[in-house]
């Protein structure tokens, strides 16, 4: 079975197309022959190929700082895919997917700015201002708007704070530290640096201190807030409180810069049994088996 982090795929009506990035094995699986007759043959595959690989660079592009793979804007790759799918029209089941990226679009741009403004992927040649009145004439025929501008979000109180005192509270010496690699499936693209690891410290008044690099980009996203989790040695689910009932410990992290932080009260018996820490996000799956080296050696191969 193919791993689906390597695997750009294309569903049409009535088959498959995928390609496996790590392989370059390729196929088609076909469902209802009939159907998929109308468009195999008659669209090229490169078109069908980059409405693929854009799904794929919208889940699992690895923008990492450690390895020098530069974010993609959230407004370029939605307008690329609103005007890959608009020329697929008809081919796919869906017959809201281009008014549905184009919502996301609108988004994007309520959010960050006019998609003028935005960087140009590096090497790709799709220039905003070019991208930006093709979707403008497409955002029309559907009837979005993508003018729309909402004000920046204020800073909570607590931000404030933590710029104030330059970050948590030093403490003096830790009492035990160490780090845990981060696991590039257990929390959605573009939030952590994958290749990354997760920082750890325990302070003398017994406080777990989690640090984790974002993702370059991290905050041009929506917020996805992800919380460490310290995973007691087996049998040892008291070495940690507060948990989240199964004996693991539960350290909320929030934005700060360009780095997650967090921390959360343990008890002394994490002094005598090594916690391991690795990260999830409420609401999302863990995907297993995802290599991060590999993902990078693909982005780097399809580019952005």
């Amino acid at each position: 079975m193919i791993a689906p982090w390597r695997t750009a795929v294309f569903e049409g009506a009535g088959a498959l197309l995928w390609w496996d990035l790590g392989t370059g094995a390729s196929g088609v699986d076909v469902w209802d022959a009939p159907r998929a007759a109308a468009w195999l043959d008659a669209v090229p595959r490169q078109t069908l190929r980059r409405a693929a690989l854009d799904a794929w660079r919208e889940a699992w592009w690895p923008a990492s700082r450690v390895a020098g793979v530069p974010p993609l804007d959230p407004r370029v790759l939605a307008a690329r895919r609103a005007t890959t799918l608009a020329a697929l029209d008809g081919v796919t089941d869906d017959d809201t997917a281009v008014e549905r990226v184009l919502r996301e679009l609108a988004a994007q741009v309520a959010r960050l700015g006019p998609l003028e403004h935005a960087a140009p992927p590096a090497g790709a040649g799709d220039e905003p201002a070019a991208l930006a009145e093709q979707v403008r004439e497409l955002a029309d025929d559907y009837g979005v708007a993508l003018d729309a501008t909402v004000a920046p979000p204020e800073p909570a109180q607590e931000d404030y704070a933590l710029a104030a005192r330059g970050g948590p509270a030093d403490g003096g010496a830790p009492l035990l530290e160490g780090s845990d690699p981060v696991d590039p499936g257990a929390v959605p693209q573009g939030v952590v640096d994958p290749w990354a690891r997760v920082t750890w410290r325990v302070r003398l008044s017994m406080t777990l201190e989690v640090t984790v690099p974002a993702a370059p980009g991290a905050g041009t996203r929506l917020p996805v807030a992800p919380s460490a989790v310290a995973l007691p040695a087996e049998g040892d689910a008291a070495q940690v409180a507060p948990d989240d009932g199964a004996g693991r410990l539960l350290v909320p992290l929030q934005l700060r810069g360009d780095v997650w932080r967090g921390e959360a009260p343990v008890g002394p018996t994490v002094l005598t049994r090594r916690p391991r820490l690795g990260l999830r996000v409420p609401g999302f799956t863990p995907v297993p088996g995802v290599d991060a080296a590999q993902l990078v050696a693909i982005a780097r191969e399809v580019g952005p």
